[in-house]
C-alpha cells in the first residue's frame, strides 16, 4: 500500500440528479448488458474514471480502472491487514465473524476435514482461525512481506504470487476470496479460474464490501468507497446476480456490520480538529464510537458486509 491513503486523496463526484452518459458503452461485467449511464467520476491525480451502473442487475463498477498493472494492485501495510494489532478487534471479529462463517460452510461441507485455500490471506491472522478449526488451510498472497509474514508468525503454508498467474493442481474443499472480488477489472475471469482448484462438490466463500450499506446513503461520495484500489461494487442483488451468472448457485447468504468504515467518512465530512482527534487518534475507540451506525444498519437489511457460500452448478 502507498504511503498516501487512498481514503483522503481522492474526488468523487455523484451525478444522480443530472445523468452524465459515456459516448461508447461499457459492458457490465457481471451480465454484459451494454451500460452508458454515469452515476459518478472519480478524479485522482489528473485521472479520471467513470463509475456506471447497470440497469439490469444494478451492479456498479468503474472504468477505466486506476491500476491496471498487476504488479501495483498488492497491499504491503501490516498493521491494517492485522487490524490496528488489537488484540479485542481480533476476539470481536472471530467470535462474530469468521465462526459464523465457519458455521455456513459446515452447514452445507459436514463436520469432516476439509482442504481450504484462502486467497488474497494477507497477513494470515484470519487462515490461522480456520486451521485452528480443523481446516487444513494454504494461502495465496502477492504481498511478500505479509506471505512472510503469514508464514513466520502463524506457520501458515503461503504462496506468494497473483491468482491470475498461479498454477495449482491441488484441489480443495473450500476456496476463500475474503474482500478480493472487488478488486479485478474481470472478475468472472478470477470465478472461472477458482472452479478448477474446486473438488466437484467444493464450495467458494465469497466476502465483499456492500455499497447499498447504510454508510454509503449517509455519507454518499464522502463513504469509504476505498479508492483506486476498487474498480466493482455489489450490493445484494448483484453479488447474488454475478455468482448466478458464472454458474454458481447460491448456498448461505448473509449480511454482517462493520464500523472499519465509518471513521474515515465522518472525518470527511466533518473536517474539524476536534472531530480527526477523536475518530483519528485511536482507531480502536474510534470503531467503538461507530459500532451503533453499523449495528442499525445491519438491523435494517443494509449491512456494510456481503456473505454468501457457493458452488458450483
Amino acid at each position: 500500500m502507498s504511503a498516501a491513503s487512498p481514503e483522503w486523496i481522492y474526488d468523487l463526484k455523484s451525478f444522480d440528479k443530472v445523468r452524465l452518459q459515456s459516448d461508447q458503452a461499457f459492458s457490465c461485467p457481471v451480465c454484459a448488458t451494454p451500460v452508458f449511464d454515469i452515476s459518478y467520476v472519480f478524479e485522482n491525480e489528473g485521472k479520471k474514471s467513470n463509475f456506471f451502473q447497470c440497469p439490469e442487475c444494478s451492479f456498479l463498477f468503474a472504468r477505466p480502472i486506476f491500476i491496471p498493472e498487476l504488479d501495483h494492485r498488492q497491499m504491503d501495510g501490516l498493521e491494517n491487514a492485522e487490524l490496528f494489532n488489537s488484540r479485542m478487534l481480533k476476539r470481536i471479529y472471530v467470535h462474530y465473524f469468521i465462526k459464523k462463517e465457519i458455521r455456513a460452510l459446515r452447514r452445507v461441507k459436514g463436520k469432516g476435514a476439509l482442504r481450504l485455500l484462502d486467497i488474497g490471506c494477507g497477513t494470515g491472522w484470519t487462515t490461522k482461525v480456520y486451521a485452528d478449526q480443523g481446516f487444513e488451510v494454504t494461502g495465496l498472497e502477492p504481498s511478500k512481506g505479509r506471505a512472510e509474514f503469514a508464514r513466520e508468525k502463524y506457520g501458515i503454508d503461503v504462496i506468494c504470487d497473483y491468482i491470475e498467474n498461479v498454477e495449482i493442481t491441488e484441489k480443495f474443499d473450500v476456496v476463500v476470496l475474503r474482500h478480493i472480488v472487488e478488486h479485478f477489472s474481470a472478475p468472472g475471469l478470477v470465478l472461472r479460474k477458482i472452479r478448477g482448484f474446486l473438488k466437484d462438490d467444493g464450495v467458494v466463500l465469497v466476502i465483499v464490501p456492500n455499497i447499498n450499506c447504510l454508510g454509503r446513503y449517509l455519507f454518499e461520495t464522502k463513504w469509504a468507497w476505498v479508492l483506486p484500489w476498487h474498480c466493482n461494487f455489489f450490493s445484494p442483488k448483484s453479488l447474488q446476480a454475478f455468482l448466478n451468472h458464472e454458474y454458481f448457485k447460491v448456498l448461505e447468504f448473509y449480511q454482517t456490520p462493520t464500523p472499519l468504515y465509518y471513521p474515515g467518512a465522518i472525518m470527511r465530512v466533518f473536517p474539524h480538529k476536534i472531530v480527526k482527534w477523536v475518530f483519528g487518534k485511536n482507531r480502536v475507540v474510534a470503531m467503538m464510537l461507530c459500532a451503533p451506525l453499523a449495528v442499525a444498519g445491519k438491523l435494517m437489511g443494509m449491512g456494510d458486509n456481503l456473505n454468501l457460500v457457493a458452488k458450483v452448478k
